[in-house]
């Protein structure tokens, strides 16, 4: 059975829902959610009737655009301006970080290369007195061997 005709508060009805669901209400769009009935002429041309009642849909649409996407610009380089500074700010504390450790490993360095001359002194030291040592030992043998040999010669 055929529609007797199709009516503007239909179209509203199907652009309206159509809006609701955050969709473009097209004119194949609307004619979808009408049933697949009206003709697109029809259609389009109730379409345009309520964008000009709302006071030309299409142009108040570009305005908002346009102010959102200068919103949007605006957040944006703020945003950037903000990431630099912080990106800037971590860089400082970053090199003041190196720095600072890079004198403590200067420092560690020069310690260690003291501590190695120190433990050569001393390894040699140790040296000498090990060697000393043992000739203090050798001579203490010979003494003793002696004092035995004196005393072999008072006995006999």
């Amino acid at each position: 059975m055929a529609r007797a005709g199709l009516y503007k508060s239909d179209v509203q009805k199907a652009r309206d829902a159509l809006l609701a669901q955050r969709k473009k209400p097209s004119v194949d769009a609307v004619r979808v959610a009408l049933g697949n009935t009206g003709s697109k002429t029809t259609i389009h041309r109730y379409l345009r009737e309520l964008e000009g009642e709302e006071g030309g849909g299409p142009a108040r649409t570009v305005a908002v655009s346009d102010a959102l996407q200068d919103l949007v610009a605006r957040l944006a380089s703020r945003l950037q301006e903000e990431a630099e500074a912080i990106l800037t700010q971590e860089r400082e504390r970053h090199q003041a970080e190196l720095h600072s450790r890079q004198q403590a490993l200067s420092g560690a360095q020069e310690e260690a290369a003291a501590l190695s001359s120190r433990l050569q002194r001393t390894e040699a030291s140790l040296h000498q007195e090990q060697a000393a040592h043992a000739l203090l030992q050798q001579n203490l043998g010979d003494r003793i061997a002696e004092i035995a040999q004196l005393n072999e010669r008072i006995a006999g």
